[in-house]
């Protein structure tokens, strides 16, 4: 999962969200998982003020991701992803990887 640290300013993660085409990411503080910004939060901000771009991301970050595992049916990430949550992570405890998944990702894994 690529994050972004939560003292690195806005417009950095600005960049990085449409340089990879991120809808949400989730906010670090030394390597552990501290909240989340996601596009709807960040338009709403810019379009009220462009200067946020200068402030940092842990001013304008949101609750954290719900974390699971990967063991977790498809149906319960479907209900964990609802108008407070944009995304899950999900972790892989035998790789110790991490993945972010989104409603469209659900979308695909039920057609």
């Amino acid at each position: 999962v690529q994050t972004i640290e939560a003292d690195q300013p806005v417009a950095e993660a600005i960049n990085m969200m449409s340089k990879n085409d991120f809808s949400q990411m989730p906010v670090t503080r030394q390597g552990r998982i501290v909240g989340a910004i996601n596009e709807r939060n960040l338009y709403a901000l810019l379009i009220k003020n462009t200067d946020i771009r200068k402030e940092t991301v842990e001013n304008i970050m949101q609750p954290a991701f719900p974390f699971t595992d990967i063991s977790t049916p498809v149906k319960s990430l479907a209900h964990m992803l609802n108008g407070e949550n944009d995304a899950v992570l999900v972790k892989d405890f035998k790789t110790d990887s991490t993945f972010i998944l989104t409603k469209a990702d659900i979308i695909k894994a039920l057609n």
